[in-house]
Parts: structure tokens; sequence; C-alpha cells
């Protein structure tokens, strides 16, 4: 393959930009094609259903090579695996995904993203341009000593530090990660068979496979971007070595938060304590990604803006501590979730002009991206629910369910519309549901974060906020 496109390169001059277009998009094809192939020879193992705030956001599974014994503690996992993030949100971003993945890991491990893994990310950003929708199977796979990211069997970015793939698993497995109701379901001896019809029933078509794959397009040079963050330190530092495989499992257990309205189903973060030493062998890794990387995972940050909360049936943000190459130092959302104004960056004094909100949103990391916008759907759901009433009438016949609205707004902050995007089954309970919303946000949303605007927003000036509401009967 490599012989082939060098064979391309080296004859450029000779073909029109049409030629080299389709022939590359073949090379890019054929290359996902084998990798596809390859993918029908792995079976499911273990599944989960992860949520933040309410919301479900993706089905969790660990694959094992058909023929693989699963082993009976999935921490001792050897290669050839893969974690699949298949998508039950009916829209999210790799950003809000990614930062997730990033805290959950940090949180096991008690350790901060190393530059492989920076590296990684920063290309997995620079390749997805687009949303995520459900029934996208996002993968995180590790074969022989490269890790791999890929998207509807597209594949994103690479690296040679098997580690990378280890330190995303420590924040499904480890004992210690921060979503104990997640971890219970995927390790459990035997696949829930209500999730695993869920999970069958998740597929992307394969119109959505051709999109992703034609949104690569042509690389800018003849050959993929290669990234060397040890290039120029002789090799990994010894603190940025989270990216090792041991994890040493530490029992924490998760208590919902009583009274919450959907703690039940909701994965409750513990406090955040350090998992033991990790293995610091490897050799100095190399990350590949297609295209190349932005800097996306690594600008500077300021703190944060300052919504009000109220915050009675929400989970507490567990303190991670960040102190790897290209993060922010120190990230903590307390229970009152009340953060400080942001510092505008600035590449020079006085030399560039003041940064616009999607500058500033452009300029987030992805762990911050994704706390940020955990604050402001947390306060949301706070405030629908401190205006629902739950109906005598639905009490008395013992309804309960689970839905979804939708709260419209404006790009200021003004209510537009509540909708009922998934029915609980109960008309009374949806009606319940939409009236609290429409009362909670009677006099809109002050100060509205622009990391909710660039998720949720829909065009120019509209955002679809999606708010989980559950019925449940004590």
């Amino acid at each position: 393959m490599q012989s082939l496109w060098n064979d391309f390169g080296s004859h450029h001059t000779a073909m029109s930009v049409a030629a080299r277009t389709r022939l590359a998009l073949c090379l890019f094809a054929l290359l996902a094609w084998c990798h596809g192939a390859m993918a029908q020879d792995w079976n499911l193992v273990g599944l989960g259903k992860h949520q933040e705030t309410g919301r479900d956001i993706y089905l969790g599974g660990i694959y094992l090579k058909t023929g693989s014994a699963r082993p009976s503690d999935l921490s001792a996992l050897t290669g050839p695996w893969k974690m699949e993030y298949r998508i039950v949100a009916r829209r999210t971003s790799i950003r809000s995904l990614l930062g997730s993945m990033l805290l959950q890991s940090e949180v096991a491990t008690g350790r901060a993203p190393g530059p492989a893994t920076t590296e990684f990310a920063d290309g997995i950003l620079s390749a997805i341009k687009s949303s995520l929708y459900a029934g996208d199977a996002f993968d995180i796979e590790l074969e022989g000593n490269v890790t791999y990211a890929l998207l509807n069997g597209q594949i994103l970015a690479r690296s040679s530090n098997p580690g990378v793939a280890s330190y995303f698993l420590a924040g499904w497995i480890s004992e210690q990660g921060p979503a104990g109701a997640f971890r219970e379901a995927l390790l459990a001896p035997e696949i829930d068979p209500e999730l695993l019809a869920q999970h069958n029933a998740l597929k992307y078509s394969e119109q959505r496979s051709a999109e992703i794959a034609g949104s690569f397009g042509v690389p800018a040079t003849n050959e993929p971007a290669l990234i060397d963050p040890a290039s120029t330190a002789g090799g990994l530092p010894a603190q940025s070595l989270e990216d090792a495989a041991a994890v040493t499992p530490l029992v924490v257990e998760a208590t919902p938060a009583p009274g919450a309205p959907f703690a039940a189903n909701q994965d409750t973060p513990p406090t955040a304590a350090t998992i033991g030493p990790l293995a610091a062998d490897l050799a100095p890794a190399t990350t590949e990604a297609l295209p190349p990387a932005t800097d996306a995972t690594t600008a500077d940050r300021g703190p944060l803006a300052a919504p009000l909360v109220d915050t009675a049936l929400l989970a507490e943000i567990p303190q991670t501590t960040l102190a790897g190459p290209g993060v922010i130092g120190t990230a903590r959302l307390p229970a009152e979730m009340v953060l400080q104004p942001v510092q505008p960056f600035s590449q020079g004094a006085g030399e560039s002009p003041a940064p616009t909100a999607a500058d500033e949103v452009m300029a987030l990391g992805v762990q911050e991206y994704s706390q940020r916008l955990a604050t402001f759907q947390s306060n949301m759901v706070a405030r629908v629910y401190s205006k629902i009433r739950y109906p005598k009438r639905a009490v008395r016949r013992s309804l309960q369910g689970r839905l979804e609205i939708d709260v419209v707004l404006s790009g200021a902050g003004e209510l537009r519309n509540v909708e009922v995007a998934s029915s609980s089954g109960h008309a009374i309970l949806d009606n319940a549901a939409v009236d609290a919303a429409e009362d909670a946000f009677r006099s809109g949303v002050d100060d509205v974060d622009p990391v909710a605007r660039a998720e949720f927003g829909v065009g120019p000036d509209e955002l679809i906020v999606p708010v989980p509401v559950q019925f449940r009967l004590e």
C-alpha cells in the first residue's frame, strides 16, 4: 500500500487533479474495506449504557476477536480488542464525546492524557467535521501495538503507542472510574438482553457510511501526517506515561443521589482518587492522523463563564487534576457548579482583535468543552425539575415514564417552543413536562454559553436543547 501511494505521488505531474482525486479515494476506500473485512471477526463480550445529566449518550461495547476467551477480569485484557461507542443520543459532537472520554480516563487513572494520547485526540478532532448521530459507531481499537480510532469503519487516526487504547479502556473498566452503573453492566457475566436488543437496532445506514467516507477527501500531501510527540524530547517523559496498559483496580461504590428523579438509571461519579502507578516501559511513540492534526486539545485556557445553576437534583462532577502537556492545570466543577469568567486568549499583546464566541469555543480543549456543556445542561435540567408537578391522576393510576423534551431557544436565550422529542407513552406525563419547561424558561435563559450554541445550534440564531425527564413513583 505504501509503495503504491509513493508511486502515485511520483507520477502526479502526469495525472489530472480529478484523476489523482479518484485514485486517492480508491486507495482509502480499499484500506477501509480491508479493515472492515477484519471487523467482522469481532465478538461482543460486554455492553453498558452511558448517561450524562440524565441523557442516554451511547452504548459502550467491548469486543474481542472471535474465538478469544473472555477473561474473568477485563482489566487484564491484552490485544486485540475494541471499544465501541454506539451513539444513542439523537445528535452529539465529537468534542463532547471525546472530552467525556478523556475526563473518565483521568478520574480512573489519576493521570492526565500524555503526549501520545493528546496527539491521537487531535487527529480525531481534525478528521471529523460533522456531528455524530444515533446509530454511528465510534471505535477505539487495539491491533498488535497500534491504536486505531474509527468512525463507521473509516480510520480516523492511529498511534504506534498501544497504551493510548489502554488509557481509554481504563475509563470504562477501572473500579476507580466515574461511571459505576455503566461499569457494572459492562463487566456483567451476561449481556443485558434489553441493552443487546437496543444495540442491535442501532445501526448506521449505507448512506451515512458513504457520507463519512466522502468527508475525508484527499490529504494535503502524498502521505498521512506523522506526529512524533517524543521526537524533540528523546522519549516520553516519565510523568506522562499514563499511556501504559496496566490498571490497578480500586473498589469504589457509586451511590445514586437520593431522591433524584433519574437516579436509578444515572451513573453517579464517585470521588476521584489516584490509581496505582502505570507501567512506564513503552518506546517513544508516533501518532498518525488522517488528515493532519490540529491543536484543538492543547489550546491555552482561561477560567470559565458562570451560569446560574440549581443543582439540588444533580450529582457533582468529580475533581480531576490535569498535569499533562497542553491541558488545563486544575479543573473542578464544585457542587455549586459556579465557574469564573473567561480570560480572552491572545497571540500577542495588542496584536489581535478580541476573540468572538466561536473563537472562544474553538480555543477550548475537549475536556473543558465537555465540562461547560455538562454545566449548562445540568442547569437546564434542574430548572425544569424545579417546576415539575406529578399529576394527581397519574399518581392514582400509578403511571410512570421517561421522556425527552426539546427546549427551543433563540441565540439570545429567549424561549421559542417546547416539544416532546420522545414520549413517555403517557400524554398526561408528557404534558406535565412541557408545562414545567414552559414555566421554567418563560423569562428565557440569560447568557447562553457559547459552548451550548456550538453543541445544540441548528442555525445562526436558534438552538434546541434536549432535556430528559423521568416520572417515577417511590
